[in-house]
């Protein structure tokens, strides 16, 4: 019963990581841009927000951001399913 918000999140990340393995990173920037809007929406349409999981979240979604601006490709799909696992989580 999650947020809309939430698989497009997800959908999001996976392109950002397949635009990463072709090396194609400008072409990433408009998706992180969209992820970090989408996450913001997603918890205002929490039924139940969990302040502890919606920061690590947070975290998260900075550490994914960060790898992938610096272009390290093996880092952001670490990252991108850590993130993906936390957002499975949210309610």
């Amino acid at each position: 019963d999650q947020p809309p918000e939430i698989k497009e999140l997800k959908g999001l990340i996976r392109k950002v990581i397949i635009y990463g393995q072709q090396e194609k990173w400008n072409e990433t920037k408009p998706y992180l841009v969209k992820m970090k809007d989408a996450w913001q929406e997603a918890k205002t349409k929490m039924k139940k927000p969990d302040k502890m999981l919606n920061k690590r979240i947070d975290a998260a979604i900075s550490d994914f951001h960060f790898v992938v601006t610096e272009k390290k490709i093996n880092m952001a799909k670490i990252k991108g399913n850590i993130l993906i696992k936390k957002l499975e989580q949210v309610e």
